[in-house]
């Protein structure tokens, strides 16, 4: 959630309308979807450098690589639309196995370890 309401804050317009932003009438400007949009589809894909996800586009399965093993492990999908569809937590771990199981489309994998997280996005064919 607040990673959704960042970038809606970083991609709103101003124009003669709304004047400066933000403001009580405008709050942050005007929604530009298609600009928050672009801005999702660039979120790097592995911003913490030990986490990696693979492979990606997947046909449902896929492997996380932590680095080094992890007591507690949560991995949690969403599809686009911010639902939960599996929520796994797993225990002394460096190497995590699991499947999408729902249709083809962007899916967002949370990875959250020792009060850090880390999203991915991932293209199911």
């Amino acid at each position: 959630p607040t990673q959704v309401r960042n970038i809606l804050r970083q991609t709103a317009r101003e124009d003669s309308f709304t004047g400066a932003v933000p403001n009580a009438n405008w709050g942050y400007g005007k929604l530009d979807a298609l600009a928050a949009i672009e801005r999702t589809l660039s979120l790097n894909e592995n911003t913490l450098s030990q986490i990696t996800l693979a492979p990606n586009p997947t046909r449902g399965a896929f492997s996380i690589n932590l680095g080094k093993t992890y007591d507690e492990v949560t991995v949690q999908v969403r599809n686009i639309m911010g639902q939960t569809l599996q929520n796994k937590t797993y225990s002394n771990t460096q190497r995590i196995e699991d499947e999408i199981r729902s249709a083809t489309g962007m899916y967002f994998v949370t990875v959250s370890f020792e009060g850090a997280s880390e999203t991915f996005k991932i293209l199911k064919n």
